[in-house]
Parts: structure tokens; C-alpha cells; sequence
């Protein structure tokens, strides 16, 4: 939903495969393919890669909805301190139609914890394409050592090239930049990516 300020306000759907357990997230995503390309998040004041168990995840009802995550070691996350990173991305699925697409994605995202699930409110920047309802980086961790951030503003820019899109079926790359902190456990500040992915549903 659009309100007069040109904010756009939504719950959001659970993923059924995506667990909000941070203990479950990678593991939920095994069936998924694996991916190329870059993603990292600043910690502490470095830059950290989560490119081991590189996976995307695609859904689909009445918003289409990527998911591409990816680990910073090569370890069971459940079985030590290793955290993951997650792009979220949500589309318009009647805009979004079938057919090759290039989205340009600019906008702030505000994510935040609900007492049944989270909720996206995306103000988008004139050049933001239509189709795109929001972005949004999201980390988790076995055993958070530090505070949760579920109350949180993003600034994304970027764009996402679909070369195949079906009602099932997505491939294509995408370049993000996220400044701001990341949502969830084991937070970060900023995030970039530079990804390749083929998911289905």
C-alpha cells in the first residue's frame, strides 16, 4: 500500500523456507542453488565476505519476492559463530509480468519486528523502478554476541538484470550498495554485492 508521502507500507509474508531462527537460515536454504558473485558486509569497522554456501531462495503470491544469502565461512552455522547475509528483494507481480527486466532500485527501506512477523515500509526515489517494492539487507548468527537490530533504515541503490522471468523461474545479476545498519542478529553497517542467481520456486 502507497500512502499521500509516496511511502510504501507492508507486512511481510513469512517465507515458508526461510526460518526467522537465525540457527535455521542456511540450513532451510540447501535445496537451493548455489551462486557467483560477491556480497559482503562491514563488522567492526572492516569489510567481511559472505561468499561460502552462496544459495537464493525465490517466492511468489501476491508480491514476488528474492532472497539471496550467503555465509562468511565454509562451516554449518549451527555449529559455530559463523554468520550470514541476506538480501531481501520484493517485486509487484502484475507489474513485473514475464519476460527479460532491468530494475533500477533506489530507495530507503524501513524493516522492522512486529509481534507476528516483519513489516517493510520502502520510500522509493524517483528513479526506483515501479516493479521494485523494496530492498533490504538482513544478517543472522548462531548465538548473537551483540544486540539485535530489529528497528532499522536502509539507503539502497543499485539494479537487478532479469534475464529469465517466469511466474517460477528467475535468473540474472545484481549490483547493490546499502548504507545504513543491517536488520537482525550480529548487525552490520553497510553492505555491497555484486551477484549472480537462478531461482526457482
Amino acid at each position: 500500500m502507497q500512502t499521500r508521502d509516496g511511502m510504501r507500507s507492508n507486512p511481510i509474508h513469512p517465507l515458508r523456507r526461510l526460518s526467522s531462527a537465525p540457527v535455521a537460515l542456511l540450513l532451510l536454504l540447501a535445496a537451493c542453488g548455489a551462486e557467483d558473485g560477491t556480497l559482503r558486509v562491514i563488522r567492526d569497522g572492516e569489510w567481511k565476505d559472505f561468499d561460502h554456501q552462496r544459495r537464493s531462495e525465490l517466492s511468489a503470491d501476491e508480491e514476488t519476492r528474492l532472497v539471496l544469502c550467503g555465509s562468511d565461512t565454509g562451516r554449518n552455522l549451527a555449529e559455530d559463530m559463523a554468520r550470514s547475509a541476506c538480501i531481501h528483494v520484493v517485486m509487484d507481480k502484475a507489474l513485473l509480468g514475464t519476460g527479460p527486466r532491468t530494475l533500477e532500485i533506489a530507495g530507503t527501506s524501513y524493516v522492522k519486528k512486529t509481534e507476528t512477523s516483519r513489516a517493510y515500509t520502502f520510500k522509493p526515489r524517483v528513479e526506483n523502478s515501479p516493479e521494485l517494492k523494496a530492498a533490504w539487507v538482513q544478517t543472522s548468527c548462531f548465538k548473537p554476541p551483540d544486540p539485535v537490530s530489529l528497528d532499522v533504515m536502509q539507503v539502497v541503490n543499485g539494479r537487478l538484470v532479469l534475464e529469465e522471468n517466469s511466474a517460477t523461474h528467475l535468473r540474472g545479476r545484481m549490483r547493490l550498495k546499502m548504507e545504513g545498519v543491517t536488520y537482525g542478529p550480529c548487525y552490520g553497517g553497510g553492505a555491497e554485492a555484486e551477484l549472480d542467481f537462478n531461482a526457482s520456486l
